[in-house]
């Protein structure tokens, strides 16, 4: 498929025992901001088990759409079934951007992520953007902070990256903003 099938910034939303990580929500301010140069909507992606409730903060923090997947395989966080659940999702729809948090589980789930869907992944992430051209770049830093590299991902999509906690600051949540969750039904494998 060319790099224009595929629309839409998602932000993996990382939530345990029905509380949602903080990084989403940085996450979720820096896609507004890309979604403003690239015209793509910002949508929340979120796994797990009885986690409804959790739609309505994500709306409030600026997703402008919410997809969210519920099976009992994925109450807890485990690499297979998450993986198979968010790939599944990702075939289907298609984005063009997908940001994690680098926390613990990011950083497992993004490489799985990478093979499942044939593309590149960026890891440990301080900026995103676009240059002039309007090519997506990712900023890490290298040899101890000393040196910062802009990478690239001309070829594949999604364009992935985990970014580091705290490189970007969260909008505060707006309300009333409210919107309409889709609820995927995916198949998942029992952790293993």
């Amino acid at each position: 498929m060319a790099a224009n099938d595929y629309k839409g910034i998602w932000v993996f939303a990382e939530q345990q025992h029905g509380h949602i990580e903080p990084s989403v929500f940085e996450l979720l301010a820096k896609a507004r901001e890309l979604a403003a140069h690239s015209g793509e909507e910002v949508t929340a992606v979120l796994l797990g088990c009885g986690i409804a409730s959790l739609t309505e903060e994500l709306f409030a923090r600026r997703a402008d759409a919410v997809i969210a997947a519920e099976h009992e395989n994925l109450e807890k966080y485990s690499a297979r079934p998450y993986q198979q659940a968010l790939t599944q999702l990702a075939e289907k729809d298609r984005p063009s951007i997908i940001l994690y948090g680098a926390t613990t589980l990011g950083r497992d789930l993004a490489p799985r992520m990478m093979v499942s869907l044939n593309t590149g992944l960026t890891a440990d992430a301080i900026d995103l953007g676009f240059d002039e051209d309007g090519v997506f770049y990712q900023t890490t830093p290298a040899y101890g902070g000393k040196v910062f590299a802009n990478i690239v991902i001309p070829q594949r999509r999604p364009q992935m990256v985990t970014v580091r906690p705290r490189a970007f600051q969260a909008l505060a949540p707006a309300a009333p903003r409210r919107g309409c969750a889709g609820f995927e039904p995916v198949d998942v494998d029992a952790a293993a």
